[in-house]
């Protein structure tokens, strides 16, 4: 299942309220699976959420689709986002024991390294610190699913300035050595639509674009790709 392109701005509203109203009912003691979002801005929501996730369970960004879908396959799970804006993949790397030893997760999705870019920080390096906390999470018991970095078009639409290509690469490559560690192709999902009506400043998606992240984990999360489980 690809993401529906053509779904109308009325259509995707709807669905947006039913999100939010669906997740505020959502009680975490009643459910049996746990599932920890990390990474930096991204995952935390912003513009929309500009604060760290701190486990919260409804903080905004891709997690309220995501939750939702989950609720509607009848899977008994709860989404808890561990975003913090400005990380650095090093900075991810020593945070992520810290986060599961608060929240023990079943699945973890890791989605860390553009703001290493900004920094000119090497793309094997960021890909390499990412596989790192890929296992510390398989060292607690859980399953990681890494997602491909999204375009970045601040400097004009189409100029991947930072590499953001060949750190997906790195992560593909490094996903796929390993059975244990899961891909979700998030890039893939939003690239062709980014400067057209998934982003509005380049860097972050919009609710739109949330919404489409939140479909491709949900669809990752369910059929785990490039691994063995």
């Amino acid at each position: 299942m690809k993401p529906v392109v053509g779904t109308t701005k009325q259509c995707l509203i709807i669905i947006c309220v039913m999100l939010m109203t669906t997740c505020l009912f959502y009680s975490p003691a009643s459910s049996s699976e746990s599932i920890v979002m990390f990474g930096d801005s991204i995952t935390a929501g912003w513009p929309y959420r500009r604060s760290n996730g701190n486990g919260c369970t409804d903080c905004g960004g891709y997690q309220y689709t995501l939750q939702y879908y989950l609720d509607t396959s009848g899977r008994d799970a709860m989404v808890y986002n561990w975003g913090v804006p400005g990380e650095l993949s090093s900075s991810g790397v020593s945070r992520i024991g810290t986060v599961l030893s608060f929240t023990p997760a079943n699945y973890v999705l890791i989605q860390e390294g553009t703001n290493d870019l900004l920094f000119y920080i090497d793309a094997a390096t960021v890909a390499y610190n990412v596989y790192n906390m890929a296992s510390k999470v398989i060292s607690s018991g859980g399953i990681p699913i890494v997602g491909t970095l999204l375009p970045d078009s601040t400097r004009g639409a189409g100029y991947d300035w930072k590499g953001i290509a060949l750190a997906n690469a790195y992560i593909k490559f490094y996903v796929q050595s390993d059975s244990r560690v899961c891909l979700s192709t998030q890039h893939d999902a939003i690239s062709d639509l980014w400067d057209a009506g998934y982003s509005y400043e380049g860097l972050h998606p919009n609710s739109w674009g949330y919404f489409i992240m939140g479909q491709q984990w949900y669809q990752d999360l369910s059929e785990l790709k490039d691994c063995s489980y």
